[in-house]
Parts: structure tokens; sequence; C-alpha cells
């Protein structure tokens, strides 16, 4: 008689005799991906059987022993689900990671060059038709997550806001609280585009969705090392404040040059997720 670690007869388990679980001392079920969680418990715990553990009376898995291979069936299920739901999702958004990607890069460059030659006002228009066509591609991306949506709007704003700096030139107080409007707006963009991306990949790429959620710290903490330099400088006109500010400088151009990283690897699975689906329905 072979007995699992909840103390039940493998003999007497369908899962076991049809050949579809090795029983729990062995590994997990060949059909059921994820391992039980009392053989997890008891590999843990260096036990052989759950009536060796003190816990055993109060366990909320032990009680549901009979039940598990159905919970656990179910689970496997739902998962299966929700992968098939993350392929349809990502292969959607494929082409608009692409589109993003360029939008990230593109503009900047062009802007960049322009104004070396002092053509502000032409790389300011650039600036403010890469916002609108970002919150165009966004709007269409928040069709699957909200967080996009919400990203998309925030640049329309800041196109809105970009706008009215041009036409308040000499309005120094106005365009002083505009441009702290614009700032502020270019926070909560972030914030909502880069939770956009980790919620997309969060079942689809753990480890890319974790690495968003990473770069996201990393920009609060510029951001907010940033503020405090900036007050500094005000108080008072040290080196090492100076320092310490230009240091915040780079690490802002590092996430921005990561940001662009992440976009195109993002696109990349988006990508693969398109042509897996395209390979399963295709005939």
């Amino acid at each position: 008689m072979r007995t699992a670690f909840c103390e039940k007869d493998c003999q007497s388990c369908s899962q076991f005799l049809s050949d579809a679980c090795p029983g729990c001392s062995a590994g997990p079920g060949k059909t059921l991906s994820t391992d039980c969680p009392i053989a997890t418990c008891a590999r843990l715990k260096g036990i052989k059987f759950c009536s060796d553990c003190s816990s055993c009376k109060t366990c909320r898995h032990y009680t549901a022993r009979h039940e598990m291979p159905l919970l656990r069936k179910k689970e496997a299920e739902a998962a299966e689900r929700k992968k098939q739901f993350s392929t349809r999702h990502l292969s959607s958004l494929a082409n608009y990671y692409w589109a993003l990607l360029l939008l990230a890069t593109l503009p900047g460059i062009v802007s960049a060059v322009l104004s070396i030659f002092n053509l502000s006002t032409l790389s300011t228009c650039i600036s403010l038709g890469s916002c609108l066509l970002t919150g165009l591609v966004l709007l269409k991306m928040g069709q699957a997550d909200l967080f996009y949506k919400t990203a998309g709007l925030l640049s329309f704003l800041r196109g809105a806001v970009s706008v009215l700096l041009l036409c308040t030139s000499d309005m120094y107080i106005l365009r002083a609280l505009l441009s702290g409007g614009f700032t502020v707006a270019g926070i909560f963009y972030t914030y909502y585009l880069m939770k956009g991306h980790i919620d997309t990949f969060a079942s689809a790429d753990r480890q890319l969705s974790g690495n968003w959620d990473s770069l996201w710290q990393a920009y609060k903490l510029v951001l907010i090392a940033s503020f405090v330099c900036s007050m500094m400088l005000a108080l008072t006109d040290s080196l090492i404040v100076t320092l310490l500010s230009l240091v915040a400088v780079i690490a802002g151009v590092v996430i921005s040059i990561v940001d662009i990283v992440f976009l195109f690897r993002s696109a990349k699975v988006a990508e693969s997720y398109k042509k897996e689906l395209h390979s399963t329905t295709s005939p």
C-alpha cells in the first residue's frame, strides 16, 4: 500500500490509478503542474505523515485533503484560462508597444538636435505631437487595461499644458504654475504607464513585470532625491549638494535608457505571444 503524506491510500485514488499522479512522495501530479500544498508543507517540515505535525488537527490543508485533487485541478484550469487570456491580451498590444518604443526614442532625439540649432519652438511642437500621438496609442491600449487609458488621458493633458506654455511666454507667474502642473502630470503619467506594464505582464512574464515594478521604485527614489536636492540648492550653494543633484540627473537619464530597454523587451514578448496565437489559430 502506497500512502501519501496526508495518509490517504494512493491505491484508492483515481488520479494515481490513471497514472495522472505518481504519488505526492514522488513529486507533483503529472497533469497537475503545481505541487500539492500538503506535500510541500510536509517536505519543508521533514515529516513522513501529517499526523506527525502538532498542527495537524487545525490545518486547513489537511482537513481539505479529500477535496485537494479537485481543488488543484480547478487551479490548473484557472491558470490555463489565465494564460490563454494573456496570449490574446498581449497579442493585441504587440503593435502598440512598438509604437510606444518609437515615440519614446525618435521625438526626443529630433528635439535634442533642434535645440542645438536654437529651434526651441519647433522642438516644443515635436514634443507636443509626441504627447498627442502617445495619448492616442495609450487610449487604444486602454481597451485592454485601464491604467493605459488613464496614462493616455494624462498624456493629452501634458500636451494641452505644452500649448499653454507656448502661448504664455511673457506671463512668468502663470508659466511657473503651468510648468509645475506639467511636472505633476508627468509624474502621474509615468505611474499609470508603468502600472499598466506591471499589470499587463503579471501573468504573462512575471520577471518582466517585476522589472517594471523595480523601475518604478527607482523612479520614485530619483524623484524624491531630485526634489530634496532642489530644496537644498535653494537654501545653500554647497558643492556636495550640487554633486548630489548631478547624480540625480544622471540617475534619471539611466532610468530613461532602462525604460527604453524594457519597452523593447515588452514589445518582443508581446510579439512572441502574437506569433503563438497566430500559429494556434491558423489552419
